[in-house]
């Protein structure tokens, strides 16, 4: 067709809506506060988690009005992260699988990419595990019902294939766990959240290719500067001796976990040759992530909190449709952290 730029006859398009189904992997952040008595009429309110590889298969329905996308998807996900909380108390959570149900929102652009939010209701297992010194070991493996929200991008690859990159929050519901034999008064209280970041690959059954005459191509190639909003999560490795003169001597060894949001600045140079490009960027971010213990009235309260930081990359991508750079980063970057830590009134 002459009227169809040579340029733009490769570019794919989806275009239309219906049926679509995919799979995915991903990394993910699991958060745990943990809240109840200790001592005599004392309570711990405590931060923990870790993090781990996520991957799973999802299938929905859209449609497509101009540039407006409606849709709703079902997902199902494979996850073991895990973390534990080794002392004179031993518990810990295991997140196992998951159903997910969300209602999807997007817009097209030119070239066919799609910028979407999700917002919906997910399922999961959680194996949790509590023991006091020789007491019983009480273990408990229920779903928890929770809701989770998302902001991804879809950039068609061309035949029905689209890429996908996500990033999704999510709560669960509370729940109880402990030792009733030794903890008289009520159990812990364990509220679990997750973030988490993935990939996915989607075929979509009534998708078109077509050539896009309105598309611009868009070259990478020069300086940029920019501002950036985030979400992040923060964890440390926590050992050390607790020798105390009302209980035994024992080893603390545990991952304290928390999230937060960012925003920094950004600014950079690349070269774009052909579809593939290669630059530099540097950064500036604060944040406000951070963890905390706090045992009243005669315990340990400590916290960490990641305040700003400068960082330089080396970034690699490659151009799809003209009009998406997909890339990666490595770099080094210098943090700054506040740490607070106080016993039985004296600080640190």
């Amino acid at each position: 067709d002459p009227r169809i730029d040579p340029e733009t006859e490769d570019r794919a398009k989806a275009t239309g809506g219906g049926f679509y189904f995919g799979a995915q992997v991903g990394h993910s952040a699991l958060q745990t506060k943990v809240d109840g008595p200790r001592g005599s009429g004392g309570n711990l309110t405590a931060d923990f988690g870790d993090d781990g590889p996520s991957g799973g298969v999802f299938a929905g329905y859209r449609s497509v009005y101009n540039s407006l996308v409606l849709g709703v998807e079902g997902e199902i996900e494979f996850s073991d992260v895990s973390w534990e909380h080794n002392a004179n108390r031993d518990f810990g959570v295991e997140r196992g699988n998951a159903y997910a149900l969300s209602a999807t929102a997007g817009l097209l652009t030119e070239s066919g990419n799609l910028l979407y939010s999700r917002f919906g209701v997910i399922s999961a297992e959680f194996d949790s595990a509590y023991q006091r010194g020789t007491n019983p070991l009480n273990e408990r493996s229920e779903r928890e019902t929770g809701m989770l929200f998302g902001v991804g991008g879809e950039f068609p690859l061309g035949d029905g294939f689209s890429g996908r990159l996500e990033y999704q929050l999510r709560a669960y519901d509370n729940y109880s766990v402990g030792s009733p034999a030794a903890v008289a008064s009520r159990p812990d209280r364990f509220a679990n959240v997750e973030s988490i970041a993935r990939f996915g690959l989607v075929y979509d059954l009534g998708a078109t290719v077509t050539a896009s005459e309105d598309a611009r191509k868009t070259d990478f190639s020069g300086a940029y500067a920019g501002v950036q909003l985030g979400h992040g999560t923060l964890q440390s490795d926590n050992s050390g001796p607790r020798p105390d003169a009302l209980a035994p001597r024992f080893t603390l060894d545990a991952t304290r976990a928390g999230q937060g949001f960012t925003a920094g600045l950004f600014a950079g140079y690349g070269v774009q040759s052909d579809k593939f490009y290669i630059g530099a960027e540097a950064e500036v971010e604060l944040s406000g992530t951070d963890w905390n213990i706090e045992r009243n009235p005669t315990g340990r309260i400590y916290a960490v909190e990641k305040k700003n930081t400068f960082g330089a990359a080396l970034r690699v991508g490659y151009v799809l449709n003209d009009s998406i750079l997909v890339y990666g980063r490595a770099g080094v970057v210098r943090s700054d952290f506040e740490i607070d830590y106080t016993f039985r009134g004296e600080r640190f």
